[in-house]
């Protein structure tokens, strides 16, 4: 059944390519957080991990999960990206 957060419509599904679009309105994103010491820096562990996380690769990983993840659209996967980067 389609869905819509307005009475007159659009109407969307949920399917993966409107919730990666962020379309559909139940969509949600899983966070992660990484303290930043007081010099600005993540720790370099947590930090390769969401580097990985956010490559393509990682973002393959997130794709073939069969619990229905749905790896970012390139919009978001740049901010994360320059988030880390700062």
């Amino acid at each position: 059944m389609a869905v819509s957060d307005a009475p007159d419509g659009p109407f969307v599904k949920g399917t993966a390519a409107e919730v990666q679009a962020n379309k559909y309105p139940y969509g949600r994103h899983l966070y992660f957080y990484a303290r930043r010491e007081a010099d600005g820096h993540i720790d370099p562990v947590a930090k390769d991990y969401l580097e990985l996380l956010l490559s393509k690769e990682g973002q393959e990983i997130v794709a073939a999960q069969a619990d229905g993840y749905i790896p970012l659209n390139a919009t978001d996967l740049a901010a994360e990206r320059a988030k880390l980067a700062q």
